[in-house]
């Protein structure tokens, strides 16, 4: 099986226009041994205590459901998946045991196109998940995985149609353990947003530019979703400071933050609302947000999420998407007072201005005690 690599090399090296500076060892693995590395990988990357507030705040607006099986349900989605994979840390290319042969070289060609790409700008640093900032990693695994989808489709152009429609077809295979729609399309964002940013700043400036880019990465998924407004510069990604989030009560204290980003809420709204464009078009123009999860007194916990948007309008949008979601999720009209959506949770959405602030009230039955990973990120540092 491994001896296609180095021919897939040679092959991703001449269309990606990146000499090799180094041969990419090829190791074959059965899906037992790949699910050990994935777990190795969590591991390793999230430290548990990260992980229990990355999973606060997913539950906590509504990203996955209360009772989904976090790190069970993340690992397996992947195994199920995986034909192989790119270790930017062993700097080795790994092959499922039972691929198929028709499918063996296009997936070899996307991973070593990965190699490519550590060997010119450093993987392992530029997916390196950093508290806070789950949005900028989505928009750096966009870039590197859209760079790699967009190298294995040119490969595939005039090859058999049968392959070439099952490696464009990308969608996460049925499970024991099935994903919630919103994670799905999380999972899911970088290989096909990913390709669109890749093919759009690439039609404007060639290869050259998708280089440039990894020098200057995009660092929100707005910037993937609205291509031009990276490549034009039209839109600078700003910070909103953890003190302009809602403190819920004056004595709480702040223990995690993170960001949540356009395409989060865009696949958030567009699964609760059973339309993608409009989950889409409430969404846009979200200018900037923080979460911020605080310590009450006793076991209690607060998850704030504060944005920001473009405009009134765009305020209003997303203020009446988000209310409505609530209402078909938990059939409770949430306002402005802290309402129980369910035994263990209340809620409460606020406008001000350009910013709308949601507070989430949790207590210690609400809270997953089980290992977990948080999908907004691990789901970019995986293969």
């Amino acid at each position: 099986m491994c001896g296609i690599a180095e021919s897939a090399l040679q092959e991703a090296a001449k269309l990606r226009a990146l000499s090799p500076r180094n041969s990419v060892p090829c190791v074959v693995r059965s899906r037992p041994e790949i699910e050990v590395f994935l777990r190795d990988t969590i591991a390793k990357k999230f430290p548990k205590e990260t992980l229990a507030m990355e999973e606060m705040w997913y539950r906590a607006i509504g990203i996955v459901p209360d009772d989904y099986p976090y790190e069970q349900g993340i690992v397996q989605a992947y195994v199920q998946q995986i034909g192989g994979y790119y270790d930017p840390e062993k700097k080795q290319f790994i092959m499922l045991d039972t691929m198929s042969r028709q499918l063996r070289l296009p997936v070899a060609v996307h991973e070593l196109t990965h190699a490519l790409q550590d060997q010119r700008f450093g993987l392992t640093d530029f997916l390196d998940p950093k508290e806070g900032e789950s949005d900028e990693l989505m928009a750096r695994a966009a870039l590197v995985e859209g760079d790699a989808n967009a190298i294995m489709q040119e490969f595939m152009s005039g090859r058999s149609s049968k392959t070439a429609k099952g490696l464009s077809e990308v969608t996460l295979p049925d499970s024991a353990i099935k994903v919630p729609e919103t994670l799905e399309r999380i999972l899911l964002f970088p290989y096909l947003d990913g390709l669109t940013f890749v093919r759009h700043v690439e039609r404007l400036g060639g290869l050259s530019a998708i280089n440039a880019a990894f020098s200057k990465p995009p660092r929100t998924s707005r910037e993937i979703l609205h291509p031009e407004q990276y490549v034009n510069r039209s839109f600078v990604p700003e910070e909103l400071a953890r003190d302009q989030v809602e403190r819920p009560v004056e004595l709480s204290s702040p223990i995690y933050e993170d960001t949540v980003g356009e395409f989060a809420v865009s696949a958030l709204l567009g699964t609760a609302l059973s339309s993608r464009q409009r989950g889409a078009a409430c969404a846009e123009g979200l200018r900037r947000d923080r979460v911020v999860i605080f310590k009450g007194e006793a076991s209690t916990r607060f998850v704030s999420w504060m944005s920001e948007w473009d405009s009134q309008e765009d305020t209003g949008e997303f203020y009446e998407c988000y209310r409505e979601m609530l209402k078909v999720r938990y059939q409770k009209d949430v306002g402005g007072e802290l309402v129980s959506v369910t035994p263990t949770k209340r809620m409460k959405i606020a406008r001000a201005g350009l910013r709308i602030s949601v507070l989430v009230a949790l207590d210690s039955t609400d809270r997953q005690t089980s290992p977990s990973v948080n999908q907004g990120q691990a789901a970019n540092v995986l293969p």
